[in-house]
């Protein structure tokens, strides 16, 4: 199922993705169940917000090209005041020359864990989504990787279907290949890390970088999630 988080006028809700209408949810899905109040609402009367706000911390790796194994990989970590939602801009510096934007999957974490298996990773996961990390350089050496609105997640969260996704394209563009390593082993490294806590994100990876600046738009598509659109502005 797809699960979206919506702008009312009583405030942000979660919901049910129900073709072209959302129907509403009476809990925060991670916490509580899935009961519907009952209310229905056209897409197009509502607007959609990040699907999750991270509790903790958003864990992120680089490095993918020349890793032999997990530990290769450089980690870095995004607080949660650097998550904004779809359509909303992702925010550089006027004066930083480059720029660059993964397309990744993202993992949120539904349950307290630490020194997982990766066998055991599916039990402890909520769901899944789409995000957009602006990176300082292609390594994510850098403080700015903890900057305001620099990763995006939505548009929505699939829930109960598996880790097993892929995207399919960036910015119109067909994607293929794998990294090598699964999603499973990367949420388990993350763990032994450090303990992960309901909402904690974990991102994919990527292969590669798109380099983005002012007036770029970010569009990665996912099948079984859905569109993740993004502009990309300059900070005043």
């Amino acid at each position: 199922m797809l699960c979206a988080r919506i702008s009312l006028d009583q405030g942000p809700r979660y919901a049910l993705v129900d073709g072209d209408s959302y129907a509403v949810l009476a809990d925060d899905p991670m916490f509580g169940d899935f009961t519907l109040t009952g209310q229905h609402l056209a897409s197009s009367d509502v607007s959609l917000l990040t699907p999750m706000i991270p509790r903790s911390k958003i864990i992120g790796f680089t490095g993918f090209n020349d890793a032999k194994s997990v530990d290769d990989l450089h980690v870095y970590m995004k607080p949660n005041t650097s998550v904004i939602g779809p359509e909303e801009p992702l925010i550089i510096g006027s004066d930083e020359k480059e720029v660059y934007c993964r397309s990744e999957v993202a993992v949120i974490i539904g349950r307290p864990c630490k020194d997982l298996r990766a066998q055991a990773v599916d039990k402890v996961v909520f769901g899944v989504t789409l995000a957009h990390s602006l990176l300082r350089d292609k390594q994510a050496r850098g403080k700015a990787e903890l900057s305001d609105a620099s990763c995006a997640l939505g548009p929505y969260v699939a829930i109960g279907e598996g880790l097993d996704f892929l995207i399919d394209s960036i910015n119109g563009e067909q994607q293929g290949g794998s990294l090598p390593f699964t999603i499973q082993e990367l949420v388990a490294y993350a763990s032994s890390l450090c303990s992960l806590l309901p909402g904690d994100i974990i991102l994919s990876g990527s292969l590669s970088s798109t380099r983005v600046a002012p007036s770029s738009v970010m569009e990665t598509q996912c099948d079984g999630i859905g569109i993740l659109s993004n502009p990309v502005l300059s900070r005043r």
